[in-house]
C-alpha cells in the first residue's frame, strides 16, 4: 500500500515596501483567482483525498489586508480609477502576468501592442483593464462567477457599472479564500500547516558558515551571519499567526525552500514543531539510501517526511507536457507501481501555483482527474503530513543530517553570488546595529530586521533574471533594511545601497551560466536538472516594448562543459525553416529543420531542439556574445533573439562540477 502524503506549498513574497501599506503588483490577486481559491474548491469537491496545504505568512496577512481594506491593492484600484499613468500600469501589470495566461486572450494581446505603442484609445485602455482582471479568473472559478462570466462574454465595452461589479466580486472573494481554507481545516478535509514568518533559509540565519560543510563551490562570504535567535523568532511569529488565523496549534512545517540543518532540526524540536518536509536528496547524503518503508526521526519527537523528488518534480516539470487527463492516470499508474507489495510512505512536495501555468486546462483537468482516480482506487491511501506521524511503519532514527534544500545539498541560490553576498554582508551590520540597540529600540525594527532576511529577496540575487525583476526584488530588500535603519534613528548607508545595485547587469542580456552541464542530444526534455546551471531565457521578454503575439520559440537555453557549447530551443508549434548561430568572433552554423522529428549526432529535433557545437578556442577564459536566428525555407530572416545585439557571457572552467 502506498501512504501518500501530498503538500501544496502556497507562497509568495512580501510585495509592500517595507513600512509602506501599498501594493502594487498584479501577482497577490493574480494568485488568489487562478491557483489559491481553485486548489481549495477543487479539495472540497474531493473529500475523500485527504491533503495538506502549506499557507505562508507573507501571503496569508497579504490577501487579508487586502480584503479588509488596511494594505492598498494598487492592481484593484487601477481597475476602478483613472489616472493619466494608466497604460503605462496596463502594461506593467500584463507583463506580470504569465506568458501562457496573456496567451489566451487575443483581445488583450492587441490592447496590450496598443499601449506599447502609445496608440491605445481610452475606451480600449478600459477594456483592458477589465481583461487584465478577467485574465485572472481559473476556468474551475470562473464556471461558477456568472456575473464575471458575463463580462468575458461581453468582451469589449465595458462600463463602470461592469469595473465596479468586477472589483466588489474581487474583494468578497479574497474573504473566502481565507474562510475556504479554515472550512476544510475544520471538517477535517485537509491539514494546514506553514513555514517561518518571512521565508528565510533558516541554515544560513543560524550560521551561514555551514555553507562550508555543503556541495557548493561559490566563494561565500567573509562576514559569517550567526543569529539562531531569528531562526527562533521565525518559527514563533509564524505559530502565533497560524494560531490566529486558523485557531489550532501548528502542528508541522514545510521549511523555507526545504532547507534545513541539524542546528535548525534541534530548534524544531525545541519549539515543539512535530514535523518537517526536506528532499529524499538529504536524506540519501545523510543515510546512504531513499528507502521510503521507514520513517525517520530526529532526537525521537520530529518527523521528517522526504519528498519524493522525482514524481514531485514531475508533477511541476513534466505533466505540463501532456494531455491533462492522460497525465493524471500516469502519475496515479506510477505512484501505484511503487509498492510491489510493501508499505510505503511517499510525500510528495511542490509549488501549488507555479506548476499549473503551462498546462493546457491551467492544472483543472489534471487535479479533478488524479483526486477522483484516488478516491475510486483501492491502490493509493491518502493521508495529511500529521497522519504520516502517526503511522504504524517502523521508525528510524537519524543521528546526522547533511544540509541543503530541495535544490540538492548546497545553498546556492540564497548564498555565494556577488549581490547575495553583499546582502549577507549588509545584515551583518544590521544584525550587530540590533544587538547594540535591541534593549530600548522600537521592536518593529526588528520586524523589518526579519523581512529583510526573507528568501525571496536572495533567490533572486542569484539566479539569471531580466534588469527590472532583480530591480524589483533588489529594492524591497533594501526597502527593508532603510525601514530597520530608520526605525533605529540611524543614518541609512545610502553609499553602500547604491553600490549594491551595481550588481544588476545594465544590459538584460548578459547572462551567465551558473554550472556545467552535459546534456543528451536526443531532442527530448528528460530531466528537470539535464540543463540545470544553464541560462534560461522567455523570448518573449526579449522586446522591450512591443511583444510578438506569437513566437515561434518560447524558450532559449544554453550552456556549455570543457569540450561543447550546448544550445535548447523550445518550439510553441511544428516549424519548417533553418536554425542559425552566429558567434560575434564570425562563425556561423546552421541546422534545416522540416517539422519532423530527427536524431542526428550532435543535433536533435523532438519535444525539443537541441545542439552541441565543439569549442572552437583554447583559453580559460573569453567573452562570447552569439544571435539565434530563425530562418524562412528561401533564407531570409523570420525571427532573431535577441532582436537588439547579443547574448554575452563569459566562458569560464567552473570550479567543481557535481550533479544531483
Amino acid at each position: 500500500m502506498i501512504h501518500l502524503a501530498l503538500l501544496w506549498h502556497l507562497h509568495q513574497p512580501w510585495y509592500p515596501a517595507s513600512g509602506t501599506d501599498r501594493l502594487d503588483s498584479s501577482v497577490i490577486t493574480f494568485r488568489l483567482l487562478y491557483n489559491y481559491l481553485p486548489m481549495a474548491m477543487l479539495a472540497e469537491s474531493h473529500p475523500g483525498v485527504r491533503l495538506t496545504f502549506n499557507l505562508t505568512a507573507p501571503l496569508c496577512l497579504q490577501v487579508l489586508k487586502i480584503a479588509e481594506g488596511s494594505l492598498i491593492d494598487g492592481f484593484r484600484e487601477f481597475l476602478v480609477k483613472d489616472s493619466s499613468d494608466d497604460r503605462e500600469k496596463a502594461l506593467g501589470f500584463w507583463n506580470e502576468l504569465p506568458l501562457s495566461v496573456r496567451k489566451k486572450s487575443p483581445i488583450a494581446r492587441r490592447f496590450a501592442e496598443d499601449c506599447a505603442r502609445g496608440t491605445v484609445r481610452k475606451e480600449d485602455l478600459t477594456d483592458f483593464k477589465v481583461w487584465l482582471h478577467l485574465l485572472c479568473f481559473h476556468p474551475i472559478l470562473l464556471k461558477k462567477e456568472e456575473e464575471v462570466s458575463a463580462l468575458f462574454y461581453k468582451a469589449v465595452g465595458f462600463s463602470d457599472a461592469d469595473r465596479h461589479t468586477l472589483f466588489k466580486r474581487e474583494k468578497d472573494l479574497s474573504f473566502l479564500v481565507a474562510e475556504k481554507y479554515r472550512f476544510l481545516q475544520d471538517h477535517e478535509l485537509v491539514e494546514l500547516s506553514t513555514s517561518p514568518f518571512y521565508h528565510p533559509i533558516l541554515p544560513l540565519l543560524a550560521d551561514s558558515a555551514i555553507s562550508h560543510h555543503t556541495e557548493t563551490s561559490l566563494p561565500l562570504p567573509e562576514e559569517r551571519f550567526r543569529r539562531p535567535e531569528d531562526v527562533i523568532a521565525h518559527i514563533q511569529r509564524a505559530k502565533e499567526l497560524y494560531q490566529h488565523l486558523f485557531g489550532r496549534i501548528c502542528s508541522g512545517m514545510w521549511p523555507s525552500e526545504g532547507s534545513l540543518s541539524e542546528e535548525v532540526l534541534d530548534l524544531f524540536v525545541a519549539e515543539d514543531i512535530r514535523w518537517v518536509g526536506a528532499d529524499n536528496y538529504l536524506l540519501s547524503k545523510s543515510t546512504g539510501t531513499s528507502d521510503f518503508s521507514f520513517r525517520y526521526r530526529w532526537k525521537e519527537s520530529l518527523t521528517l517526511l522526504f519528498r519524493d523528488r522525482q514524481i514531485s518534480d514531475k508533477i511541476g516539470f513534466v505533466f505540463q507536457k501532456m494531455d491533462e487527463e492522460a497525465a493524471a492516470r500516469e502519475l496515479y499508474k506510477e505512484l501505484e507501481s511503487l509498492a510491489l507489495g510493501k508499505d510505503l510512505l511517499v510525500p510528495v512536495i511542490l509549488d501549488g501555483e507555479n506548476p499549473w501555468d503551462w498546462y493546457p486546462e491551467a492544472g483543472g483537468v489534471f487535479l479533478d482527474t488524479f483526486y477522483s482516480l484516488l478516491e475510486e482506487k483501492g491502490g493509493v491511501r491518502t493521508i495529511t503530513c500529521s497522519e504520516a506521524c502517526d503511522l504504524s511503519f517502523p521508525d528510524r532514527a537519524l543521528t546526522s543530517f547533511f544540509p541543503g534544500s530541495w535544490m540538492g545539498g548546497h545553498f546556492d541560490n540564497w548564498i555565494g553570488m556577488p549581490a547575495a553576498n553583499k546582502a549577507w554582508k549588509l545584515l551583518v551590520a544590521a544584525g550587530d546595529l540590533w544587538e547594540e540597540r535591541k534593549d530600548d529600540a522600537d521592536p518593529e525594527a526588528y520586524h523589518a530586521l526579519l523581512l529583510a532576511e526573507s528568501s525571496d529577496w536572495f533567490w533572486w540575487m542569484s539566479l539569471p533574471a531580466d534588469a527590472a525583476t532583480k530591480r524589483k526584488f533588489y529594492g524591497l530588500f533594501l526597502a527593508a533594511l532603510r525601514d530597520f535603519f530608520r526605525r533605529l534613528d540611524h543614518p541609512v548607508p545610502e553609499e553602500e545601497f547604491a553600490a549594491f545595485f551595481e550588481e544588476i547587469p545594465s544590459d538584460i542580456l548578459l547572462h551567465q551560466p551558473l554550472g556545467s552541464i552535459t546534456p543528451k542530444i536526443d531532442g527530448r526534455d528528460s530531466t528537470f536538472y539535464e540543463w540545470k546551471g544553464s541560462v534560461e531565457i522567455e523570448t518573449v521578454k526579449l522586446w522591450h516594448t512591443v511583444q510578438p503575439t506569437f513566437l515561434p520559440v518560447t524558450k532559449i537555453y544554453y550552456g556549455y562543459d570543457t569540450d561543447y557549447f550546448y544550445l535548447r530551443l523550445d518550439f510553441s508549434s511544428s516549424f519548417e525553416g533553418a536554425v542559425s548561430l552566429s558567434f560575434e568572433e564570425g562563425s556561423e552554423h546552421r541546422v534545416v529543420l522540416n517539422g519532423k522529428p530527427f536524431t542526428l549526432q550532435d543535433t536533435a529535433f523532438s519535444e525539443i531542439f537541441e545542439w552541441r557545437i565543439a569549442k572552437f578556442f583554447s583559453e580559460d577564459s573569453r567573452e562570447i556574445a552569439f544571435q539565434v536566428s530563425l530562418l524562412h525555407s528561401n533564407g531570409t530572416e523570420m525571427f532573431r533573439f535577441p532582436p537588439d545585439g547579443s547574448f554575452t557571457f563569459v566562458w569560464k572552467e567552473f570550479e567543481e562540477d557535481w550533479s544531483a
